[in-house]
């Protein structure tokens, strides 16, 4: 009995060390860490550093009333973060279990290039897709990985530019999240007679 007990005694640490290192091995922007960081911690957070927000369901994008009792429960932050230079807001996500599930953060579409460049410095690239279409679901986009965490910059328009933190087995929830697409009101190229002859 007590060897079984050693036993499980080791998995658990194993386990449970494992477990940490994939933690520590995620990004944490802002101090934040999706998969890790709590409803209660990333409120705490904010609130310390002055920053403004608001509450909002996933679903129908109601206000969350600071009594609610389903505050950080399938909802969103949508935060204006004070006085950092270039950043237009973020928004956080939570899961049912009040766990942060993806970051987005909204930057000046001047900085694409210079967030690139020092992304592709700390993290793994997976993909670089450059020439995408404004106002499409193929927009340009570059998308990195660290721990168990994606990371990707997307230009969405030449004026919207956004930055995802998400775990990887929710990236396809996330990826497109307030992304309206205009494919189907996309003016058709204009085709003249006399194009055949060029």
């Amino acid at each position: 009995m007590n060897r079984l007990l050693i036993i499980a005694t080791i998995c658990l640490l194993v386990f449970t060390g494992q477990g940490n290192a994939l933690a520590a091995d995620n990004p944490q922007p802002f101090g934040l860490q999706t998969g890790h960081t709590s409803y209660a911690a990333a409120v705490d957070l904010l609130q310390s550093r002055g920053w403004k927000f608001q509450e909002y369901e996933k679903k129908q994008f109601h206000e969350i009333g600071p009594q609610d009792p389903n505050r950080g429960k399938n909802t969103f932050l949508l935060v204006s973060p004070g006085k950092l230079e270039d950043i237009r807001r973020m928004i956080l996500f939570f899961s049912s279990d009040s766990v942060l599930n993806a970051l987005l953060i909204v930057i000046e579409p001047n900085l694409f290039e210079s967030v690139m460049e020092d992304l592709d410095r700390k993290y793994k690239l997976v993909k670089k897709h450059l020439q995408g279409q404004s106002y499409s679901s193929d927009y340009t986009h570059v998308l990195w990985e660290k721990g168990t965490t994606y990371i990707e910059l997307q230009r969405l328009s030449p004026h919207y530019v956004r930055l995802l933190y998400v775990e990887k087995l929710l990236y396809e929830n996330y990826r497109e999240f307030l992304v309206k697409t205009y494919e189907s009101f996309r003016r058709g190229l204009v085709k003249k007679d006399w194009m055949k002859e060029l």
